[in-house]
């Protein structure tokens, strides 16, 4: 539980992005996640080449990182990728939105999940932390884009933190962006 509070305390960091994106615009933001793309890539190259294998810096980084991320990418680079695509292709407010529902729901899913869960929904998904995730969502989306978009982005984003085919760093924003976007701008709700 202790690694996981750090994780998402690291994941806090991340609301430099939409902080960042709400008071300037799309180009700042985009050179802004542009430099921590190749920054979080190069880091990735030497902690698994070799940062890993230096006593201190092993040791701490075999403690935040999961298993699958050992000899892979971080969740910092499908962050800041999935980032990059919604500000680069979406609306403002729905990247916003979207960006938020990852570092906040998903914060919540994962602390909630290990402090209350007990009945697991899949593989160590607990109920308590798939709801905590979903009602973030929804607030953050009901707060930002209105109704519409809170019943579409909080079960796709819940539902992209469930699975575990495409990281959910990545899959959060960019599929409940999406479909928030789909949803405000196809002409269907203006």
């Amino acid at each position: 539980m202790k690694r996981e509070i750090i994780r998402k305390t690291i994941h806090t960091s991340g609301l430099s992005v939409p902080i960042l994106y709400y008071f300037t615009n799309r180009m700042v933001t985009l050179i802004f996640i542009g430099i921590f793309v190749l920054l979080f890539l190069i880091f990735d190259y030497y902690r698994i080449t070799s940062l890993q294998k230096i006593p201190v810096i092993g040791y701490f980084l075999k403690r935040l990182t999961r298993e699958h991320e050992r000899n892979g990418l971080g969740g910092e680079v499908y962050f800041t990728v999935g980032c990059l695509v919604v500000v680069f292709f979406l609306e403002k407010n729905v990247a916003i939105a979207s960006i938020l529902m990852l570092i906040i729901g998903d914060g919540f899913a994962a602390i909630n999940g290990q402090l209350f869960g007990k009945i697991k929904i899949y593989r160590n998904k607990t109920i308590i932390g798939t709801l905590s995730c979903f009602f973030c969502c929804f607030i953050i989306g009901y707060l930002i884009l209105g109704m519409p978009a809170a019943l579409i982005g909080a079960p796709v984003a819940t539902i992209s933190e469930l699975q575990d085919v495409i990281n959910d760093n990545f899959a959060i924003p960019v599929f409940a962006g999406l479909a928030m976007h789909l949803l405000c701008f196809s002409g269907a709700l203006l």
